[in-house]
């Protein structure tokens, strides 16, 4: 057989091959919106200051790269700006955010391999990493201790074709008369894994 015809050949059998491969799973859309896998009632009943937590707030962040993502807040009121705050929760910020690859992008393999990049980035810039189980197909959590000494922690969970970022961080008042600290480790660790596993949990409804 002539060179060119075993060739074209060849590339007849590679399409074929192509064509009988399955789509990689991709089952969210890409234009899940990620106030709506945390319900307002839920983040309510997660974090620890009740109604007074603020609606959800959807916003786009525009640094390097461009994303939206969902936000609730809680600042203490006070009654005049020179006031103390009184004892219990400062501040809180809470934070959501979901990144959907599409079939044509790679789907649920692509993200797998987008969550194993950003495990071992994590862990190379020192942050305290941790795997958790029974969140998504795989997830981890993360805490980040800043220059001014405050923290924040994360966890990031992938199901299927969606990787979930979830981000909390706080103050309270006023511990041993110390005057504004962050919120408890511990605290901040059992909230964030909770909004974890409900947004998870709404994922899975879908």
């Amino acid at each position: 057989m002539p060179l060119l015809s075993r060739l074209a050949v060849a590339l007849i059998a590679v399409a074929l091959l192509a064509a009988c491969q399955p789509e990689p799973e991709a089952k969210y859309a890409k234009d899940l919106n990620s106030c709506e896998l945390l319900p307002r009632e839920t983040a309510r009943r997660i974090t620890d200051v009740g109604p007074e937590l603020g609606p959800a707030e959807e916003k786009t962040w525009n640094f390097l790269v461009t994303y939206k993502y969902c936000q609730w807040t809680y600042k203490q009121p006070r009654a005049h700006f020179w006031s103390s705050y009184q004892k219990g929760p400062v501040k809180r910020q809470l934070t959501i955010r979901a990144e959907i690859t599409t079939a044509e992008s790679g789907g649920a393999p692509a993200v797998a391999i987008q969550y194993g990049g950003q495990l071992d980035a994590d862990r190379k810039s020192g942050y305290a990493v941790q795997e958790v189980p029974g969140i998504g197909e795989a997830a981890f959590i993360a805490t980040q201790k800043y220059d001014d000494g405050r923290e924040s922690t994360k966890v990031k969970f992938r199901r299927s074709n969606a990787l979930i970022t979830l981000s909390l961080s706080g103050q309270d008042c006023c511990a041993r008369q110390q005057g504004e600290t962050d919120m408890k480790a511990a605290n901040r660790r059992a909230t964030i894994l909770a909004a974890a596993k409900a947004a998870d949990h709404a994922l899975l409804s879908r």
